[in-house]
């Protein structure tokens, strides 16, 4: 994700239709995830608990590249 992220900045693409792809694929997986964290125990529930805030703070990034800031600052840093 992030080497096609520099790639897109330093051709001057937006990203914004990467970053929205990415969520929708995304997006079921971490529904998916939170219904199986509530069923699951032991180590197995460790190991889906990982995997849910792993793709968690993957959104909040996600987000956070989308938001009309990050777009104003990628055109302006460069």
């Amino acid at each position: 994700m992030l080497v096609k992220l520099a790639l897109l900045d330093r051709s001057g693409r937006d990203p914004r239709p990467l970053l929205d792809a990415q969520r929708e694929r995304l997006v079921p997986v971490a529904s998916a995830l939170r219904a199986r964290l509530a069923h699951e125990v032991g180590f197995d529930r460790t190991v889906v608990l990982w995997r849910s805030e792993t793709i968690e703070a993957t959104l909040r990034f996600l987000d956070a590249m989308s938001a009309p800031e990050a777009a104003d600052a990628g055109r302006t840093a460069g």
